[in-house]
């Protein structure tokens, strides 16, 4: 941004509303490191201003979406000796409960490709709100 204030095409958005103008009338020493300096870091304001507010919220729920995904894949992982404990799930040695990771993760596996060719072909919104749905169901 220093570059751009010295070749003269600076914005006025990206000026540093912390550091004031030098007053009309005044002489100030030259400060060449903080005028160099002065455009290194636009200005949040002006960032939040031209931030498309409903994009930022669907990358936000994408993010929460994603961050769902990664925790549910390692649910089985954190739960073994729970899983193992029950009394529902008759597991009686340790090789079943690599066989239920496994399948866990197989069908992670298989799934993954077969949404992203849908998603590549049909409507991601529906997809996604399908697929949330079904899995908060289940």
């Amino acid at each position: 941004m220093a570059a751009a204030r010295l070749a003269g095409r600076a914005r006025a958005e990206d000026e540093d509303l912390l550091v004031p103008p030098p007053s009309p009338g005044r002489e100030e020493p030259i400060n060449t490191t903080r005028d160099a300096n002065r455009f290194m870091f636009p200005s949040i304001t002006s960032w939040w201003r031209h931030l498309n507010k409903g994009k930022a919220v669907t990358v936000i729920v994408l993010v929460y979406v994603n961050l769902i995904n990664y925790m549910d894949r390692s649910t089985v992982a954190g739960m073994l000796e729970k899983i193992k404990q029950d009394k529902n799930f008759n597991i009686t040695q340790d090789k079943y409960l690599g066989l239920l990771q496994t399948a866990f993760v197989a069908c992670y596996m298989l799934f993954a490709p077969v949404f992203g060719y849908l998603g590549d072909r049909h409507s991601r919104k529906w997809l996604l709100a399908i697929g949330i749905s079904f899995w908060s169901l289940s």
